[in-house]
């Protein structure tokens, strides 16, 4: 019984020794496959930059490269183990499992799904200023599932790729000319035409202004106040200041003129600034803030 027992123990022993090499062989793969792996991914994202140029393309297919990698690296290393069978039925059954795994995961999918379409529908770059679900900001990063943005009051949001692709998205940085406006409100009988010549005379003369196309000074409604709307169109990559000081100066030189050209009207008073918005009314000139 106990010779048995050595001869069966022998015999396991003698077939362990044998696998050995294979399990050595396949351990050593994995690990050259590990190590690899960030290197192949930098390899796919040079290659993709030096053809396209795009950072964006570049890190969508890096990651997935990244993946696809190490996913080749355990097929063979099962191989050199003799599992081919079991390999095989792990790629057979992708198929299945991918269903079952997006039904678990749908949000997750969904948005894997989504950052790959953006990668290749390139609504926007990496630096753009853009605005999606109500947030905007300027790209920082893009990944397989969510797109981060960094507003302008310094927060970072993070919007999962899914929201951007299915909804309206706009980017300012495509075409940096834009059109703004403000508000004037005027009591009944100042004279309309003289503020609209004060107003586009302060816009002509603005250098950050263009010229064309003209910017537009005409009455927008007629409430208890006379309301004009003041329009005009810069070029935002090519301003001195900021935008919101830009904005904000253009205003404030409007107001100022208006204070200081004698309007042929006895009853203006007050020129209110809020915000986007000019106040004339009854009484004399001053601001409030």
């Amino acid at each position: 019984m106990g010779n048995e027992f050595l001869i069966i123990m022998e015999d396991y022993w003698h077939d362990i020794l044998k696998f050995l090499p294979r399990v050595s062989l396949a351990v050593i793969v994995l690990i050259v496959f590990l190590i690899l792996k960030n290197k192949t991914a930098k390899l796919f994202h040079k290659k993709v930059i030096k053809y396209s140029s795009d950072v964006f393309l570049a890190d969508i297919i890096s990651k997935i490269a990244k993946w696809v990698f190490l996913l080749i690296g355990f097929i063979i290393a099962l191989n050199i183990l003799g599992l081919a069978g079991f390999a095989g039925g792990m790629v057979t059954g992708a198929g299945i499992s991918a269903v079952v795994l997006g039904l678990a995961f749908k949000n997750i999918g969904e948005n894997f799904v989504s950052g790959v379409i953006l990668a290749f529908q390139r609504p926007f770059e990496v630096g753009d200023v853009i605005v999606s679900s109500e947030y905007t900001g300027s790209v920082t990063s893009v990944g397989l599932r969510t797109t981060n943005i960094k507003t302008f009051d310094g927060n970072d949001i993070y919007i999962p790729n899914s929201l951007i692709l299915n909804n309206p998205l706009i980017n300012y940085s495509r075409d940096s000319v834009r059109r703004f406006d403000f508000t004037v409100q005027l009591d009944y009988g100042i004279d309309v035409n003289k503020v609209r010549k004060l107003i586009l005379e302060v816009l002509g003369n603005y250098e950050d202004i263009l010229k064309e196309p003209k910017s537009v000074v005409s009455i927008d409604n007629l409430t208890s106040n006379v309301v004009v709307k003041c329009f005009y169109w810069l070029d935002t990559d090519k301003l001195r200041k900021s935008l919101l000081e830009t904005k904000g100066e253009i205003i404030e030189f409007c107001l100022d003129t208006l204070t200081k050209n004698n309007l042929d009207v006895s009853d203006v008073s007050q020129i209110r600034l809020t915000n986007d918005i000019l106040k004339i009314e009854s009484g004399n000139f001053k601001t409030e803030n």
